[in-house]
């Protein structure tokens, strides 16, 4: 997996590159739970 996380005026932009591996999970403020498509 390799990622770039890259500074915006109020948040961040993240690409990523899975290489086949498993999706990425991200886990939101609220708690909801989602996959990312890489």
């Amino acid at each position: 997996m390799f990622g770039l996380l890259i500074p915006l005026e109020g948040g961040f932009r993240v690409t990523l590159a899975s290489g086949g591996h498993p999706p990425v999970l991200v886990v939101r403020a609220a708690g909801r739970v989602e996959a990312l498509d890489t």
